[in-house]
């Protein structure tokens, strides 16, 4: 991940592409490696699972890695 907004986060897929992905009060958001409040920021890595193939609206995002500081 390598921006966060309010509504969106921009995610940096492997091949380089940024894609900005939209979050709605029913995205979840999970931290992988542990458990309670997760903050998104930039640089920590996510994976986003979308809604669908044709919007870029997360349905949930895990993120991986340590948390923000």
């Amino acid at each position: 991940m390598v921006a966060v907004q309010q509504d969106a986060i921009a995610i940096k897929h492997k091949t380089g592409r940024t894609y900005r992905v939209e979050l709605s009060r029913d995205t979840r958001i999970v931290h992988t490696n542990g458990s309670g409040e997760v903050t998104l920021c930039p640089g920590v890595r996510a994976t986003a699972y979308l809604t669908e193939s044709r919007t870029l609206k997360a349905s949930e995002v895990k993120v991986s890695g340590d948390r923000c500081r």
